[in-house]
């Protein structure tokens, strides 16, 4: 309402005198930044001063408005009168209208609020604040008992703003009709608002009220006990309703300490009973006594009587006492009410029996409909304490029975959950704690049960739903510490460790979290690649152990971390320790072996890895040794010993991939030592292969070698033993394949190209035309190079053949570039597709078209790519130079020397070309000193060239 004074009122301004205007424009400012008291009086000395002012109206409109703030509500209705008579066209009507109606409903009179908000919604159908009238409606609707209309006003306030006074409102009316999903959303609604005031802080009470009401205390706590602010009117009353949530609860020491700061009859009850709860019972009988003689209230003054019974310093006198008075008074009317306390204490003292018993014969006599709820529900829960826990499956199912609605349904059902849990029965566990999710969403248990859910989910590996349960039991009364220690670890096992670190730093260092907190955030850490945190929180965790198990494990991943950070020597010495003190596992030895080897003590790795083989004969690393040993030999150059440990691995039945790499390894051994022929070593080992793939892979790298070596004749032969033994059908096209490339190294071309046609029958495949197009460039056929190239291009999307293939085109003016231009662009992108146009330009250039490259040179001006933009200035310059433009291409063709230095092949082609140009210049001194400048850069056929042409 005041943005919209302002835009009204500040516009006409400049009409006044200039006294009148800067008076107005006071009381305005003042209005605007909320001092409203000095406002008030300036706005009456504006009126007074100048009674005759167009703006009068406007001021006292102000001025009704300070009143209806300050709740001077008859002030306040006569001006907005008077305001609605005398101006029917003012600019500010819709707020007269508004403020009238407010003004009235705070007074009581609401047939006249209702009229006035109704003709406000009559007329401004539009307006910013018809929300207020619809609110004001419902209020109005609430207090006459209109329940109905009450909602449909709310909701159409909703629709148009979002404000925390119509969710009080609407949370108001839930819990008057009791609609207990309302009162949720409501309440939940109007904590998002993140704001407090005397109107939300009455909407937390009258929340609280309903919760204990409910003996849902979880969700009173769920509250801060500092939400509302201390200098608010309901800080008493929210705080004692925490302090009873926590009495309801059973945690009375904190409802003590909140309770010693009220000072009322309803607390100093609380304090007494909190007392006697904690053995208190000289504080709590002092209360009571006083209460009992002099509380107004009936109900606190019969409690306070009938609890002063109870108030025996020894609980067992406690129990004597009550046994007396049922021994005394065999008829009395309290005599349930005495068996019933009596049963109580003896469930506290943990004589779960006698308790049984006691609430048994509590029943049997006249106790009341409450007491006989919840002594039917403690027979059970006597039974369940007693472990006896098919018993107490049948007394907690018997309550369920009796009480369909019952106090207790919760407890109990969350009890039956709990057995079946512990009886591993998880599917019936999770059917109960689901019905308690379910069914009672504001229960104690909610947490407990999601916690076991989450437990049960976790075991699984239903990683989403066990998180889900585990943060949503956060929500209640559990043990916080151990949820976020079981959120960290599942956020860890997901990967997500920023959020597993976040969670882990919630839990306490507290001893009995200590080392599985540090073990886990060290975990997380590390696969955060934060080695050196990770080091100080396995040290915690080291520190912090129990059991050996623990202290090993802490200490084997302290050296994971050290051998990560390459602090081998330190990762050696620990691995050795623990390997020291679990002799029989042999992780911990072949580890240091490894860290060894890794800080390059290359004999302390050999005799690790020997100590390894000696220890464990049959172990799972053995192999992995016998390789550690070879390796450690060859970086000792050792290579002969490093050979002869290599080929020991030959003839056993080793995985697939470690024989690749051992093949390799000997193969790199051998060519350092002239005592073992790499080659005549692989012939003798054939004959001992048992398995046929083995000795496939064998004959493979053998192959591979004699390739290598430029052996054609030999590779050709052991091919053909490869080909006529494998069963493996694309191995087999392999090695023709390379069978091929050997021929054309031999220049049996005839031989080849039929044996390119028949893998080209079989199979059209981009690596034959590849090899076909090997063929002919061995010919020095460039022409048949492209087309085989083109064969193969089409056959693939690999760009590397189609730069290739648009490379070879644009060198010899190829015919067909320009549709292979436009295949390849269907699918290229980034630098390659800038490639491809480089090429295009290239291949105008061949054509001698140096006209129409001009649009394709613009189009790749805005590349980001330094080495197109490299080639594009190059080429710019070679046009000019092309077209004898000496002159023009010298400053293009040096602007890549400059520009792009780094980017040396075509620098340095730059550079000779605008040599040259300096030189058809005329410019031979010019020529001379770039001469000089680059000459080390260029190639002999470069150098050749200037120099005899500058120094002819």
């Amino acid at each position: 309402m005041k943005r919209l004074i302002l835009i009204t009122l500040i516009v006409l301004i400049g009409v006044l005198t200039a006294s009148e205007t800067e008076d107005f424009k006071f009381c305005l400012g003042l209005y605007s930044d909320n001092h409203f008291q000095l406002a008030e009086l300036e706005l009456e000395n504006f009126i007074m001063r100048y009674h005759e002012s167009i703006y009068v109206p406007d001021a006292r409109y102000l001025l009704a408005n300070i009143f209806l703030l300050d709740e001077e509500y008859d002030k306040s209705k006569q001006i907005f009168q008077d305001l609605l008579i005398k101006n029917q066209q003012s600019s500010v009507r819709a707020e007269i209208l508004l403020g009238l109606g407010q003004a009235c409903y705070y007074l009581g009179d609401l047939s006249r609020a209702e009229n006035q908000f109704n003709k406000f919604i009559g007329e401004y159908s539009r307006h910013d604040d018809l929300w207020k009238a619809y609110y004001y409606l419902g209020r109005i609707a609430f207090r006459n008992g209109n329940f109905g209309d009450s909602e449909k006003n709310y909701t159409q306030a909703q629709k148009r703003v979002s404000e925390p006074i119509i969710t009080v409102g609407q949370l108001e009316l839930a819990i008057s009709i009791n609609n207990r999903k309302q009162i949720e959303n409501s309440f939940s609604k109007l904590l998002d608002y993140n704001m407090m005031n005397d109107i939300v802080a009455q909407a937390v009470v009258m929340y609280q009220n309903f919760l204990l009401s409910e003996e849902t205390y979880q969700q009173v706590f769920d509250l801060d006990l500092d939400y509302i602010p201390n200098d608010s009117r309901y800080y008493h009353d929210y705080v004692l309703n925490y302090a009873i949530a926590y009495y309801g609860s059973q945690k009375y020491e904190q409802a003590l300490s909140i309770l010693k700061d009220v000072d009322n009859e309803r607390a100093q009850y609380y304090k007494a009973l909190c007392y006697l709860e904690t053995d208190k019972q000289g504080k709590a009988e002092k209360i009571l006594q006083e209460l009992f003689k002099e509380s107004t209230n009936d109900e606190i003054s019969i409690n306070s009587y009938f609890y002063l019974a109870r108030l025996e310093k020894d609980t067992v006198k406690a129990l004597l006492k009550f046994q007396g008075f049922i021994n005394d008074n065999p008829n009395h009317d309290f005599l349930g009410a005495a068996y019933y306390q009596k049963a109580l204490l003896e469930f506290k003292l943990g004589e779960f029996n006698e308790a049984a018993n006691s609430f048994n014969y509590a029943l049997d006599n006249n106790l009341d409909r409450d007491s006989q709820e919840k002594a039917r529900y403690m027979i059970a829960e006597t039974h369940f304490m007693e472990d006896q826990l098919e018993t107490a499956k049948t007394n907690y199912q018997n309550y369920l029975n009796l009480y369909k609605k019952g106090k207790f349904n919760d407890e109990v059902i969350f009890k039956l959950g709990l057995i079946q849990y512990r009886e591993l029965n998880f599917e019936k566990a999770n059917e109960y704690f689901q019905e308690l999710l379910d069914s009672y969403p504001r229960s104690d248990k909610v947490g407990m049960s999601n916690y076991y859910l989450g437990e049960m989910n976790l075991e699984i590996e239903n990683y989403n739903k066990a998180k889900e349960n585990y943060v949503l039991a956060l929500t209640s009364d559990t043990d916080r510490a151990f949820i976020w220690m079981r959120i960290g670890q599942i956020y860890y096992i997901t990967e997500k460790y920023d959020k597993a670190l976040n969670a882990v730093n919630k839990i306490p260092d507290e001893e009995t979290y200590l080392y599985r907190k540090h073990l886990l955030k060290g975990d997380v850490l590390f696969a955060l690649n934060k080695y050196n945190d990770a080091l100080i929180s396995y040290s915690t965790a080291v520190n912090s152990s129990f059991t050996a198990e623990e202290k090993n494990k802490a200490l084997s991943n302290k050296a994971w971390t050290f051998y990560q950070l390459k602090r081998f020597s330190e990762a050696t010495e620990l691995y050795e320790s623990l390997a020291e003190e679990n002799i029989k596992t042999d992780y911990y030895l072949m580890q240091a072996a490894n860290s060894a080897f890794s800080s390059e003590k290359y004999n302390h790795a050999i005799e690790l890895y020997n100590r390894y083989l000696d220890n464990f004969s049959q172990g799972s690393h053995r192999i992995k040794a016998q390789i550690g040993i070879a390796d450690s030999y060859y970086n000792l150059n050792f290579f002969l010993n490093a050979a002869k440990q290599y080929m020991r691995l030959f003839t056993l039945e080793i995985p697939e991939n470690i024989l690749h790499n051992t093949l390799s390894s000997f193969e790199w051994a051998c060519e350092q030592t002239t005592e073992i022929d790499f080659l005549e070593k692989i012939d003798s080992i054939v004959p001992e292969i048992k398995l046929d793939k083995h000795k496939e892979i064998i004959l493979s790298k053998k192959a591979d070698h004699e390739l290598r070596k430029g052996l054609w004749e030999n590779a050709i032969e052991t091919i053909e033993i490869l080909i006529s033994s494998s069963e493996d059908i694309e191995r087999i096209r392999d090695y023709r394949m390379d069978k091929t490339r050997a021929l054309i190294k031999l220049s049996r071309y005839t031989e080849a190209e039929v044996l390119l046609e028949n893998l080209n029958a079989e199979k059209k495949e981009a690596e034959v035309f590849l090899i076909w197009s090997d063929l002919y460039r061995d010919q020095n056929d460039s022409l048949e190079v492209i087309n085989k190239l083109r064969q193969a291009a089409l056959l693939t999307r690999k760009r590397d053949i189609w730069l290739e293939l648009l490379e070879l085109e644009s060198q010899t003016g190829y015919q067909y570039f320009q549709d292979d231009m436009y295949k390849f662009r269907e699918f290229a992108e980034g630098q390659d597709q800038d490639k491809a146009y480089i090429y295009q330009i290239k291949w105008k250039l061949t054509l001698n078209d140096t006209t129409s490259v001009g649009k394709l040179i613009k189009n790749l001006q805005g590349s980001k790519y330094k080495t197109i933009k490299a080639e594009l200035q190059l080429l710019k310059g070679l046009i000019k130079y092309r077209q004898e433009k000496y002159n023009e291409a010298i400053p293009e063709l040096l602007r890549v020397r400059y520009l792009f230095p780094e980017i040396i092949d075509i620098r340095t082609e730059s550079e000779y070309l605008a040599c040259l140009a300096y030189y058809k210049s005329g410019n031979t001194e010019e020529a001379m000193k770039l001469y000089q400048d680059i000459k080390n850069d260029l190639n002999e056929n470069q150098k050749t060239e200037i120099e005899s042409m500058i120094l002819e």
